[in-house]
């Protein structure tokens, strides 16, 4: 694996995930005490989870994911494993580059998804990533462009 370090073109690390009963329980400490500005929102019903990113200093996030209801791998992960850590985001040059090298690597990699150029996603199996689900993805948005898209206004529709 050591000849292969860097290979996978990762720019950043995006956010890390963490799966909630509910969002809103999660906002005093998440929010209020460690100070993270709620930036990016979006409720996906047809995957049964919505998800909210909060900004800190230096431009880290955390996501928090939510079922909103009994179907779905976020209220799976919660029924499985409780609450705590889903995945990390990685941003990368080239997707599909980046897939496959993960693969050369011997990683499994699943659930690529390559339709929208707004927003790239595969995820590398948390059987390959020491029990953590690590999710590599490609975007044509800059920061503040993802920040309008995926508004937090639309919170409280």
């Amino acid at each position: 694996m050591d000849q292969l370090a860097g290979e996978l073109g990762v720019e950043a690390l995006d956010h890390t995930a963490i799966a909630v009963r509910d969002i809103t329980s999660a906002l005093p400490l998440y929010r209020d005490l460690l100070g993270g500005v709620p930036n990016g929102f979006e409720r996906l019903s047809q995957k049964s989870f919505m998800w909210l990113t909060l900004r800190y200093p230096n431009g880290s996030q955390i996501e928090l994911l939510q079922p909103i209801d009994d179907g779905g791998f976020v209220k799976s992960f919660l029924d499985r494993y409780g609450e705590g850590v889903h995945h990390m985001t990685f941003i990368v040059g080239d997707l599909r580059r980046a897939v496959e090298r993960a693969r050369a690597a011997g990683l499994r990699v699943v659930d690529e998804d390559y339709r929208d150029p707004r927003w790239q996603e595969a995820f590398i199996s948390p059987r390959s990533a020491f029990g953590t689900i690590i999710q590599l993805a490609q975007t044509s948005l800059s920061v503040a462009e993802r920040e309008r898209h995926w508004s937090v206004a639309a919170m409280d529709r």
